[in-house]
């Protein structure tokens, strides 16, 4: 096998492994918990974690553990991506 021929049959392999990946589960409402949503709700109006905690009567720590989870359930980085997705908007709308 050549060094191009090889090349090749990685680039096959890899392009391969991404087709064969399940495509993205559509989000909706019952994959965050109330206390989550809730969370994210108050993320998109802009307050900070230490107004969530203030409002929701519970610990900076605990809003950070709620984001955390709705981070990784919705799989995004950051809270303009998780409200993006949670409330249905596609980036370029923003």
């Amino acid at each position: 096998m050549t060094a191009g021929t090889h090349e090749r049959a990685i680039a096959r392999r890899v392009v391969d492994h991404f087709k064969q990946r399940p495509s993205a589960v559509p989000i909706v409402e019952e994959h965050l918990g109330d206390r989550e949503a809730e969370v994210l709700k108050l993320l998109a109006e802009g307050l900070l974690y230490k107004e969530i905690a203030a409002q929701l009567g519970i610990s900076i720590g605990t809003v950070k553990n709620h984001v955390f989870r709705v981070y990784t359930k919705l799989q995004v980085q950051n809270r303009t991506e998780a409200t993006n997705r949670y409330f249905g908007r596609r980036s370029e709308d923003s």
